[in-house]
C-alpha cells in the first residue's frame, strides 16, 4: 500500500471515529416504525473497498454513486483513494442523511487541507430521498449495499443500472443483480465491518429501454 493511500486510510478513520452508523439507522427505523429490511445498515471494510476499487478500475473524472449512502463512508472514501470528477450519495433515512453532511462539513474542514491540491476541486453531495427519483444517468461506478434487499428490491435497482451509460460498473455487496443490459465481470470477497460478505461487479453492455 503506498504511503498516500495509508495517510488517505488514517485521515478517514479519524473523521468517522465514534460515529455508529448501526445506532443511526436502527434509532431511526425504530422511530418511524419502519421495517422495511432493505433500510438495515451495513458497512464495508474501508481497505476491502479501496482494493475492491482498484479492481474495478477507476478513469480520471468519473462518478461515483453511492444507492443508500448511510453516513457517507463510501461517498467520501472513493473521492479521497481516487481520481473521481464528482462522488455522490443518496440516503432515504434523515439521520443517516444528516450525519452524511456534518461528516461532509467536517471533512472539508479539516481534511481536504492535508490532500493533494486536485481533491479541491471534487463534487462531493449527499441528497436525503430514494434513489428512484434521482438521476443517475452520469454515474460511471454505482456502488450499493444491497444484502437484505428482497426480491423486489432487487429487481427495481437492477432496471435503475441498465439504465446506465454502456461502460458504467456496478458493485453490489451480497446479493447479485439479473438483467440483460448487466454483464458479469467480477466476484470477490470483501471484508465488512461484520466478517466478509461477496461483492458482485457488473458492466452495462447496452442500455435498457426506459
Amino acid at each position: 500500500m503506498s504511503a498516500d493511500r495509508q495517510r488517505a486510510l488514517e485521515l478517514f478513520g479519524a473523521l468517522y471515529a465514534g460515529v455508529d452508523g448501526y445506532r443511526l439507522s436502527h434509532g431511526e427505523r425504530k422511530r418511524l416504525g419502519n421495517e422495511d429490511r432493505a433500510l438495515v445498515y451495513g458497512e464495508i471494510d474501508p481497505r476491502g473497498f479501496g482494493e475492491l476499487l482498484d479492481r474495478v478500475g477507476v478513469a480520471p473524472g468519473e462518478c461515483f454513486w453511492d444507492v443508500g449512502s448511510g453516513t457517507g463512508k463510501p461517498v467520501l472514501l472513493a473521492a479521497m483513494l481516487f481520481p473521481f470528477a464528482r462522488s455522490c450519495g443518496v440516503e432515504v433515512l434523515a439521520t443517516l442523511h444528516a450525519e452524511a453532511e456534518l461528516r461532509l462539513e467536517r471533512y472539508r474542514r479539516e481534511v481536504l487541507p492535508q490532500l493533494p491540491e486536485e481533491k479541491r476541486r471534487q463534487e462531493l453531495r449527499f441528497l436525503l430521498g430514494r434513489y428512484e427519483s434521482v438521476d443517475l444517468a452520469g454515474a460511471d461506478v454505482l456502488f450499493s449495499h444491497c444484502t437484505t434487499f428482497d426480491d423486489g428490491g432487487l429487481a427495481t435497482l437492477a432496471a435503475a443500472c441498465a439504465r446506465l451509460k454502456p461502460g458504467s460498473r456496478i458493485i453490489t455487496v451480497g446479493q447479485p443483480l439479473i438483467h440483460s443490459a448487466l454483464e458479469p465481470a467480477l466476484d470477490a470477497p470483501v471484508p465488512m465491518e461484520w466478517g466478509e460478505s461477496i461483492c458482485h461487479v457488473y458492466r452495462v453492455v447496452s442500455p435498457a429501454s426506459p
